[in-house]
């Protein structure tokens, strides 16, 4: 690299370095936690024959396993960029690089999730699910879509970006090749969130047809209004997870198509919640699971009478510590 490029590169150090090396150090302790989180979950499910027999409960193990896949590879490409110095030109930029990429697969694999989940709900609910939706949302499938996601936004990316160009740029990476590089990914993007809302549309209206339909036959309104009830609030939330993954992105590709200026803090915070929500969605999936609850509150009401009984037992034996030392002192 000429001093030139290096005295460029340093003179917007404060512009695009610090925030980049923020956004990853954020970026790895979320896949920290997703790590942990969703290991947990793993643990709960693949321990436990009771949960294993519901179907829902199957799939979450699948995203699960993927998510944690996801964790890894953020927390890799976070320690390589941080480990990295700015004057380090190919592997810091080259890091940057995957890392975006990383996080536009995990944009889109998110997306994916709540695909999945609604088209679950809707074949699964009320009725006998078809084989090919249960083919699809196998759990052993969905980390084989994940991959296939990743490595077509990894192509996009490394055919488009000019790694060796990591400067003050909006259009990091991409230069006169961002606009066909956003639609790679971002259509991609609308395009799944746009058929979420659309399954999600269509299952609640079936949720809501049976519904009456059951009323009507069986008489048991209260089970069916509280089925129907979980469901769309349990959906309604993916959806409202969804919304706030996909319209800051939206908001970034709007705001460099309109040369503003000024706005990194609103890229810095997008790139942010981004990074956050697709590592954390099994985990909100399995917490709105009632049986996972009920475990974990179990699990939660053992551990806290264990260490009651542990307190109690030390207390007695201090007590007949005391009792036999006062008995050798008067003797």
């Amino acid at each position: 690299m000429n001093n030139r490029t290096v005295y460029q590169r340093y003179q917007c150090s404060e512009e695009v370095y610090l925030p980049v090396k923020l956004q990853f150090i954020i970026w790895g302790w979320n896949g920290i936690f997703a790590l942990i989180f969703n290991s947990i979950s793993i643990i709960l499910i693949a321990t436990n024959s009771k949960l294993q027999k519901n179907p829902f409960l199957v799939l979450i193990l699948g995203l699960s396993i993927s998510s944690t896949g996801l964790s890894v590879c953020m927390i890799f490409i976070s320690a390589i960029v941080l480990a990295c110095d700015y004057n380090e030109e190919l592997t810091f930029d080259g890091g940057c690089v995957a890392g975006m990429a990383l996080l536009k697969a995990m944009q889109l694999c998110s997306t994916f999730h709540t695909l999945v989940i609604c088209i679950f709900q809707y074949s699964s609910t009320f009725t006998t699910m078809n084989d090919n939706i249960k083919r699809f949302t196998s759990w052993r499938l969905v980390p084989v879509w994940h991959i296939i996601i990743m490595i077509y936004i990894f192509i996009v990316f490394y055919s488009c970006a000019d790694v060796t160009s990591f400067d003050c740029n909006e259009d990091i990476f991409f230069g006169e090749n961002w606009i066909r590089a956003s639609c790679f990914t971002y259509i991609p993007l609308l395009s799944t969130f746009i058929l979420v809302i659309i399954v999600y549309g269509m299952t609640v209206s079936r949720l809501l047809r049976n519904h009456k339909r059951m009323v009507a036959l069986v008489g048991k309104r209260e089970l069916s209004e509280k089925r129907l009830r979980h469901n769309v609030i349990t959906m309604g939330l993916f959806i409202c997870l969804t919304i706030l993954l996909v319209l800051p992105k939206f908001a970034t590709l709007v705001i460099i198509c309109c040369g503003f200026d000024g706005f990194q803090l609103i890229k810095f915070v997008s790139g942010v919640v981004c990074g956050f929500k697709p590592l954390m969605d099994p985990v909100v999936y399995t917490l709105r699971i009632e049986e996972i609850r009920n475990s974990l509150k179990i699990t939660c009401k053992l551990k806290r009478s264990n260490r009651i009984d542990q307190f109690q037992d030390s207390g007695v034996t201090t007590t007949d510590t005391r009792t036999a030392s006062t008995r050798l002192h008067d003797i």
